[in-house]
């Protein structure tokens, strides 16, 4: 089994929608943060891990960064990749919890719901 890369996919429809990368990102970073009528939302790609550092470690490390990114932008909306094995952190759950922060598992039976996003 191969797992299909949705998030590229979703990308690439949110941005025909007129959604548009935020210029203060990398173009390849992770996550992606695209914003549209002044909202912004991330886009998280894959993550790539180091397997030769602590899986956790480096798990709360992108999380971590992912909350400050979230912060710092005021992103209501987070697209996450599933079908993954890696568990989102309870630390991260709470997090977007607390602050009002949607959640969006996409993966490739569910994808087409997410075409027309308001942020």
């Amino acid at each position: 089994m191969i797992q299909i890369d949705v998030m590229e996919v979703l990308l690439k429809r949110l941005k025909n929608r007129g959604w548009k990368q935020n210029g203060g990102y990398a173009i390849r970073g992770n996550p992606r943060v695209l914003e549209r009528y002044g909202k912004q939302i991330a886009v998280v790609k894959p993550i790539k891990i180091d397997p030769f550092k602590v899986l956790q470690d480096e798990i709360d490390k992108f999380f971590r960064s992912l909350i400050d990114i979230i912060n710092k932008n005021g992103i209501k909306n987070v697209f996450l990749p599933g079908g993954g094995t890696i568990p989102i952190p309870q630390f991260f759950l709470d997090f977007c919890k607390e602050n009002g922060i949607n959640i969006h598992v996409v993966t490739n039976e569910n994808i087409d719901q997410f075409g027309d996003l308001e942020g």
